[in-house]
């Protein structure tokens, strides 16, 4: 239907506005969020036209329609339209250069003068402007005094905005503007700008903090708020600042608001965030980070409550409305501006910022080089062994599946399309991957005695039938203690570059990792042996190792989109690749790994070829690849 209404004004230009009749028709919530029902397009097929093309992310055709007719020049809407679209197709530069085309007078639209005030920052210029216009865009939705940084908190967009939000004012705003356009400059492949953005969110935060301790201090000496706090407008009392309630809780967890220290909503909403709140607790024992760090979580949207309770002695688990008042866990989400950890960036005690899994990945380097061990596996065994109910559950569902005691077995999981809800060319779906090339290595595991249990979520592909083979993830013993206890029990993980990794890592069991691709910095440890998806050219060039791990291809294999405008392809493993790494970490799961190498041959010098291709050293933390990859791809990945 798209395509059909794309191609009917394509050749008949004069019925746009129709199609955009149609479109509203078919897409009526899209419509009524669209701003060409402001915009007088009546009269005006190109206008209707540039705002139907950019609904249906055809920037290009819209960017073309709107310099056609000058559109920019005469319409605020339109030039609004025409930054967004440079945006999206990651022309960062022509769209903050957008920000020199507006007019100087007053905009209303509180969403036009937050993507003005984006654009401003994008260039680096007038922050003070950009921290007027987000305050009076704030100040006509409330909705915006939302505290932000990461888009996988997933919050609602209904809020009703805090003391403390006041309190934080423009520079809040320019907190939670930083760290949204540093993820979204990621999204459009220009990830090589986030770090920038994502500093200067840690510099708002910190002159929020001093600004507030400072403030605190007053309201003790004073009784009152000397500087204006609601819309900037009125003075309260000390406790319209933080609750009497909220501060009497800290201290019954034997927190001082100094020393506070908040994980926000986005480290709980998937599981592979809340591994990585394992690795922010290693951190910290090696002495990177100081503070009391809380976590504060949504009952609805928890990834795994079961994982999540894990670190509840190092970080309490504060869930809104269930262990904690929610006017209290809703005056801590806005301490976030002050006192949160950030989620995408790391600040160094040298005050070096960098993106978080970069730290993390020199995380793993440093740990495991001074042979400490698993704290968040330790933690799980301990909650198992004090209890009984996880042995019966085991043991119902091995002889409900045939399993013998002492049989050994595998974990596999495959990323796919149903638990995000994605369409087949969009998104992340470039990570999914076929599961008819894992059979080869499935029956390779049988054939030793083993089962392959399938992990994953009740809607993904369904396996085919074969012998000793389980397909846990679609079946009703499915349960977060049992996800859990799975993993933690098996002689080794196939996985991708997914959220369950980072589990299967912090719990120590070897991985074969397949069909990889990423743009981050990896979390993995020694254990880890991973074979990344071949990025092809159209002319049949291979993306070199050296090349994914720098600009600008590290960023491009972001998402499908932006892998596509930039001409690439991803090309799975093949079954013999899934086969091979599956037959090394097998080897190296019974401590014979070095049999399985002198076997295939040259070893030594694939690995110092790989290592001395790679932009930093710990990309990938403390892993290495698929010996059988390197030396299959080696003439033209490792050039």
């Amino acid at each position: 239907m798209y395509r059909a209404l794309l191609q009917l004004y394509r050749f008949h230009p004069a019925l746009s506005t129709q199609v955009a009749r149609y479109y509203s028709q078919f897409h009526p919530q899209t419509a009524q969020r669209s701003l060409w029902k402001k915009t007088p397009f009546r009269n005006s097929a190109p206008r209707a036209a540039a705002h139907l093309l950019f609904d249906l992310k055809q920037y290009e055709s819209s960017i073309a329609l709107i310099e056609r007719y000058d559109l920019q020049l005469k319409d605020v809407h339109f030039l609004w339209l025409l930054g967004r679209s440079y945006f999206e197709l990651g022309r960062v530069e022509d769209a903050a250069a957008c920000a020199k085309l507006w007019p100087k007078t007053q905009l209303s639209d509180p969403f036009m003068m937050q993507t003005l005030a984006h654009f401003l920052l994008l260039a680096g210029k007038e922050e003070s402007r950009a921290a007027e216009l987000l305050r009076g865009a704030a100040q006509l939705v409330p909705e915006l005094w939302r505290p932000h940084q990461n888009l996988s908190a997933r919050e609602p967009w209904a809020y009703i905005p805090t003391a403390i939000d006041f309190l934080a004012g423009a520079r809040g705003l320019l907190f939670d503007a930083y760290n949204y356009l540093g993820q979204r400059t990621e999204h459009i492949g220009r990830g090589e700008l986030s770090c920038r953005l994502y500093a200067s969110a840690l510099r708002c935060q910190g002159t929020l903090r001093k600004q507030f301790e400072r403030q605190m201090a007053l309201t003790t000496s004073t009784g009152v708020v000397a500087s204006s706090v609601k819309n900037g407008t009125s003075a309260g009392k000390a406790n319209a600042i933080v609750s009497d309630e909220c501060v009497a809780f800290l201290a019954e967890l034997g927190i001082e608001l100094k020393d506070l220290r908040i994980l926000p909503v986005e480290w709980t909403t998937q599981i592979g965030h809340e591994g990585m709140i394992d690795i922010l607790l290693r951190m910290q024992d090696l002495g990177w980070w100081r503070g009391r760090p809380v976590i504060l979580a949504r009952p609805q949207s928890v990834a795994n409550h079961l994982l999540l309770s894990l670190f509840d002695q190092k970080a309490p688990v504060l869930v809104a409305g269930v262990n904690v008042d929610a006017a209290i866990w809703g005056e801590l989400a806005s301490l976030q501006r002050m006192y949160g950890l950030n989620f995408k960036a790391f600040q160094a005690p040298s005050s070096e910022v960098s993106l978080w899994q970069e730290a993390g990945a020199l995380l793993m380097n440093e740990w495991e080089a001074d042979g400490r061990g698993h704290p968040m596996r330790d933690a799980f065994d301990k909650l198992v062994a004090s209890t009984s109910m996880v042995r019966q559950i085991v043991e119902r569902a091995r002889s409900g599946w045939g399993m013998s005691l002492g049989d050994w077995y595998v974990c596999l999981h495959l990323r796919d399309a149903s638990h995000y809800g994605e369409r087949r060319g969009a998104g992340q779906t470039h990570r999914n991957s076929d599961v008819q090339t894992y059979l080869e290595a499935i029956k390779y595991i049988t054939s030793q005695g083993g089962w392959v249990i399938k992990l994953g979520g009740p809607r993904s592909p369904e396996l085919p039938k074969m012998d000793r083979l389980i397909d846990y993830a679609r079946s009703d013993e499915r349960s977060e203690l049992f996800d859990l206890h799975l993993l933690r029990n098996c002689k080794f993980f196939i996985g991708t570059t997914s959220g369950l990794t980072n589990v299967a890592v912090s719990f120590g069991i070897p991985s074969a990792l397949v069909n990889c691709i990423t743009t981050d910095a990896q979390l993995w440890g020694d254990q880890v042996r991973f074979v990344l998806k071949t990025v092809r050219l159209p002319a049949g060039d291979e993306v070199t190792q050296r090349e994914l791990t720098s600009t600008p291809w590290r960023w491009r294999v972001f998402s499908s989109e932006v892998l596509a405008a930039n001409g690439a392809v991803l090309q799975d493993n093949t079954a013999d690749e899934v086969l091979e790494i599956v037959k090394q970490v097998d080897a190296l799961a019974r401590g014979d790994e070095r049999a399985y190498s002198e076997k295939l041959g040259g070893a030594d010098e694939l690995l110092s070829k790989w290592t001395a291709s790679l932009a930093f050293s710990h990309f990938y933390g403390n892993a290495t690849p698929s010996l059988y990859f390197l030396k299959k791809h080696a003439a033209k990945f490792l050039k």
